[in-house]
């Protein structure tokens, strides 16, 4: 009997190994990518909305992606603002910390200072890119932490000296509700709108026949998680660093 069990326990040790472990040749990172293989994350150019079925045309390059949303879909207006108007509200930052320096010819030194910022964005649901290399190497990284103004011209980022003005550009992301982007003579998600979609892309099953015929090019299916519509009024060099197209 001990030995029945000890046979069975080798063999279930055995088979869980071989589902566990990397495949000759594998690193983590193929598995990385396999396990991603379904997230969807593009720009597209909205084509149409069907508000009744809840479903989103968009158009990638040369494909049609058909977006489906639901009560679990987020949504989120970019407006395009300026520092002033972000007064005690947190917003995330891009660009490097200066450590105090001596003032010549004396004894005192200059404050921490947010210097060489790119950019300014305000929305507690903001997830900020990977830096870039050349963001790296220049020693800018993304900070998070609360606007306010000590004195006139002078704005901190949670206490720290911001070497910024008034008038520096702040892309907002405000909520909204699917009525609020659908409703109105000229709603925000319309054909022509420039959106960004997050989601899942719905895999569909291979067709034994589609090597024996050539069929045209179908639609990517996504259930859409979340759907940013972008502003014109933001500069695209800017809006590259924020949704991380920059190289």
């Amino acid at each position: 009997m001990t030995l029945i069990l000890r046979s069975l326990f080798t063999c279930w040790l055995v088979a869980a190994l071989c589902f566990t472990a990397p495949l000759a040749g594998q690193s983590d990172d193929d598995w990385d990518d396999f396990e991603d293989e379904t997230q969807f994350s593009e720009l597209l150019a909205c084509r149409a909305v069907d508000v009744d079925a809840k479903l989103v045309t968009g158009k990638t390059g040369r494909d049609t992606v058909e977006v489906t949303v639901d009560s679990n879909t987020e949504y989120f207006e970019h407006v395009a603002s300026k520092l002033s108007e972000v007064l005690d509200r947190s917003v995330w930052v891009l660009g490097a910390i200066q450590a105090p320096q001596q003032v010549p010819g004396s004894t005192a030194s200059t404050e921490q200072t947010v210097t060489r910022i790119l950019a300014v964005v305000e929305g507690d649901r903001f997830e900020p890119p990977p830096l870039t290399e050349t963001q790296k190497n220049s020693h800018r990284s993304w900070m998070k932490g609360k606007v306010a103004l000590r004195k006139a011209g002078q704005y901190t980022l949670d206490g720290t000296l911001m070497q910024v003005g008034a008038d520096r550009p702040v892309l907002r992301l405000v909520p909204r509700k699917w009525t609020d982007v659908t409703e109105g003579k000229r709603p925000l998600l319309r054909k022509g709108a420039l959106i960004r979609v997050e989601g899942e892309k719905v895999v569909a099953e291979e067709d034994e026949d589609a090597g024996k015929k050539k069929k045209k090019r179908e639609p990517i299916i996504v259930t859409g998680k979340r759907v940013e519509i972008l502003t014109k009024k933001y500069a695209q060099k800017d809006y590259a660093l924020i949704l991380g197209t920059a190289k």
